[in-house]
Order: C-alpha cells, then structure tokens, then sequence
C-alpha cells in the first residue's frame, strides 16, 4: 500500500463508502479499490513511515569517513 501520509483519513473514508457501493465513489478509484487492502500494511493512524536505519548497526570510529564522503582539503575557489 502507498503511505498517503495525513491524508490516510481520507483514502479510508472512501474506501468504507467504496465497500458499501462502489458507485458511491467515483469510477477512477475502483480499479485502486479493488486491490486495496484497507490499510492493513500502513501505519494506520495517519502518521508517515519510519525509515529503516541502513547501517550495519557497527559504530564507528570518531572522524571516520564513508566512502565517497571525504571533503577537499582546500577550497577551488581559494586564492593561489
């Protein structure tokens, strides 16, 4: 399911009126409707997903950098 963040709410009412009869709602929803779950794999209450850290879970060592992140000693647009 998309996360449709604070406007969740309104995805449910109109899928609570798409249930009772479908033709409550208008046609463009009924194709997204028909595999719609409810809600069931969302947060449910509104609130955007949290995201899931992406690291090892190992700290690292003060200073340490990632690949790609190492900033230039001096700057291009210093004086020579």
């Amino acid at each position: 399911m998309a996360a449709f963040g604070a406007n969740e709410w309104l995805i449910e009412e109109l899928y609570d009126k798409y249930r009772q009869d479908k033709k409550l709602v208008d046609p463009a929803w009924w194709d997204f409707f028909e595999d719609y779950d409810g809600g069931a794999n969302g947060a449910g209450n509104g609130a955007a997903p949290t995201a899931e850290p992406t690291t090892s879970g190992a700290p690292r060592a003060a200073g340490a950098e990632t690949a790609g992140s190492a900033q230039p000693t001096s700057r291009p647009d210093a004086a020579v």
